[in-house]
Protein backbone atom coordinates (compact mmCIF):
# COMPACT_ATOMS: atom_id res chain seq x y z
CA UNK A 1 0.00 0.00 0.00
CA UNK A 2 2.44 2.55 1.00
CA UNK A 3 4.33 1.61 -2.49
CA UNK A 4 1.02 2.58 -4.23
CA UNK A 5 0.51 6.12 -2.34
CA UNK A 6 4.31 7.00 -3.49
CA UNK A 7 2.84 6.83 -6.94
CA UNK A 8 0.08 9.18 -5.52
CA UNK A 9 -2.74 6.40 -5.69
CA UNK A 10 -5.30 6.93 -3.37
CA UNK A 11 -7.77 4.24 -2.49
CA UNK A 12 -11.83 4.81 -3.19
CA UNK A 13 -13.12 3.32 -0.10
CA UNK A 14 -11.66 4.01 3.77
CA UNK A 15 -9.27 1.09 4.30
CA UNK A 16 -8.73 0.13 8.35
CA UNK A 17 -5.05 -2.04 9.30
CA UNK A 18 -6.29 -3.72 12.49
CA UNK A 19 -3.64 -5.48 14.62
CA UNK A 20 -3.72 -7.23 18.32
CA UNK A 21 -0.67 -8.96 19.88
CA UNK A 22 -0.69 -11.33 21.94
CA UNK A 23 -4.88 -11.73 21.37
CA UNK A 24 -4.81 -15.63 21.18
CA UNK A 25 -6.07 -16.18 25.02
CA UNK A 26 -9.73 -16.20 23.90
CA UNK A 27 -9.21 -13.93 21.22
CA UNK A 28 -10.76 -10.90 23.44
CA UNK A 29 -9.06 -8.15 21.20
CA UNK A 30 -10.46 -9.00 17.86
CA UNK A 31 -13.54 -10.50 19.12
CA UNK A 32 -14.29 -7.25 21.48
CA UNK A 33 -13.59 -4.48 18.16
CA UNK A 34 -15.86 -6.49 16.02
CA UNK A 35 -18.42 -6.73 18.33
CA UNK A 36 -18.34 -2.94 19.06
CA UNK A 37 -17.67 -2.22 15.27
CA UNK A 38 -20.68 -5.23 14.14
CA UNK A 39 -23.23 -1.84 12.75
CA UNK A 40 -20.66 -0.33 11.12
CA UNK A 41 -19.04 -3.46 9.53
CA UNK A 42 -22.32 -4.89 8.29
CA UNK A 43 -22.89 -1.41 6.28
CA UNK A 44 -19.68 -1.00 4.79
CA UNK A 45 -17.19 -3.67 5.02
CA UNK A 46 -16.17 -4.91 1.59
CA UNK A 47 -13.74 -7.57 2.51
CA UNK A 48 -11.86 -9.01 5.36
CA UNK A 49 -8.66 -10.92 5.20
CA UNK A 50 -7.18 -12.40 8.39
CA UNK A 51 -3.65 -13.27 8.44
CA UNK A 52 -3.12 -15.36 11.45
CA UNK A 53 -0.39 -17.62 11.25
CA UNK A 54 1.30 -15.80 8.72
CA UNK A 55 4.57 -16.82 9.36
CA UNK A 56 6.53 -14.89 6.52
CA UNK A 57 5.09 -11.48 7.53
CA UNK A 58 3.68 -10.76 4.26
CA UNK A 59 0.69 -10.86 2.20
CA UNK A 60 0.71 -11.21 -1.67
CA UNK A 61 -2.71 -10.11 -3.17
CA UNK A 62 -3.49 -8.61 -6.64
CA UNK A 63 -5.45 -5.10 -6.67
CA UNK A 64 -7.23 -4.55 -8.81
CA UNK A 65 -7.00 -0.91 -10.47
CA UNK A 66 -9.03 0.56 -13.54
Amino acid sequence: MSELAKTGWRPKRTIVYCGWDAEEPGLLGSTEWAEHHADELTQKAVAYINTDGNGRGFLFAPLCIP
